[in-house]
């Protein structure tokens, strides 16, 4: 497999069943670039994915974290 086909062999299934997934900022490479991880739930629970979310974001604060290219 080439490009981005490599990275993406699982999310195929929940775009197909509609389970709730969201991608964090929890990584940065050494070049200081974000790496998402992507967590999924059951059908329906997105407000679970959202609590998740605000709980890690709260302990791994990434809103003020910039990649060096953005600057």
């Amino acid at each position: 497999m080439d490009g981005m086909s490599s990275y993406v062999l699982q999310t195929h299934l929940f775009n197909a069943t509609g389970g709730p997934s969201i991608s964090l900022p929890l990584h940065w490479t050494e070049e200081g670039l974000p790496v998402g991880v992507m967590v999924s739930g059951d059908l329906g629970a997105d407000d679970v994915l959202i609590a998740l979310s605000g709980q890690l974001e709260r302990a791994l604060p990434w809103n003020e974290r910039r990649p060096p290219i953005w600057r």
